[in-house]
């Protein structure tokens, strides 16, 4: 949705159309929406959030009629982010309540955020959670623990939100399934009272 191509830009908001219909139709319980990348230095971050603010803005009003929750996701690296920490939190904030926020825990890690501090923000808007690992260098997508990340202190800002947080395991593409029922037990163990529970219909896509 960031691309300096306007056809690009386009066919992006069209897919995110279908898959709001589509959402709707399963009952999934939000869509992800990846809000762009800036991949060159020679094109401006600030008109990417501006293009990812107008196409947004676009699918909150096609979604009115659906009411799909729409969670904005952190995407990509320090140089590749739209966003700095204030600027995403900024950016959710603005659209008052009208989309929510699914917090990539690895991303923010290689972008330098501070994860108490953007988890106490977001709190309002925070309805789901990305969980994996990074050295702070690569986005390796790795088993909690296995990067340096500090999980406690991340877990207990979590801890502090709703108890109906999304939290999804978002390890790499062929990580054994022994390393994925580890990460679900961690997840369990950090959170005793969180899984299980029911979720109330959401506001946001309202």
């Amino acid at each position: 949705m960031t691309s300096e191509n306007a056809q690009a830009r386009q066919a992006a908001i069209d897919a995110y159309r279908s898959s709001i219909v589509f959402a709707a139709a399963v009952h999934a319980e939000h869509v992800v929406i990846h809000p762009g990348f800036c991949y060159a230095s020679v094109f401006r971050k600030e008109t990417a959030r501006k293009r990812a603010a107008q196409a947004i803005e676009e699918l909150c009003r096609f979604n009115a009629p659906y009411r799909v929750p729409l969670l904005v996701e952190n995407v990509g690296t320090a140089k590749t982010s739209i966003f700095t920490q204030e600027e995403y939190i900024g950016f959710i904030e603005g659209f008052g309540g009208r989309i929510g926020s699914l917090l990539d825990v690895g991303h923010a890690h290689l972008c330098g955020w501070d994860l108490p501090q953007t988890i106490g923000r977001l709190n309002p808007y925070l309805f789901a959670v990305h969980f994996h690992d990074n050295n702070g260098d690569e986005d390796f997508h790795l088993p909690i623990g296995e990067g340096s990340i500090p999980w406690p202190s991340v877990y207990r800002s979590l801890r502090e939100c709703r108890p109906e947080l999304r939290l999804v395991l978002e390890y790499e593409i062929g990580t054994p399934m022994k390393k994925l029922i580890e990460g679900s037990a961690l997840l369990a163990r950090a959170f005793p009272n969180e899984f299980g529970l029911p979720r109330p219909a959401s506001g946001f896509g309202s």
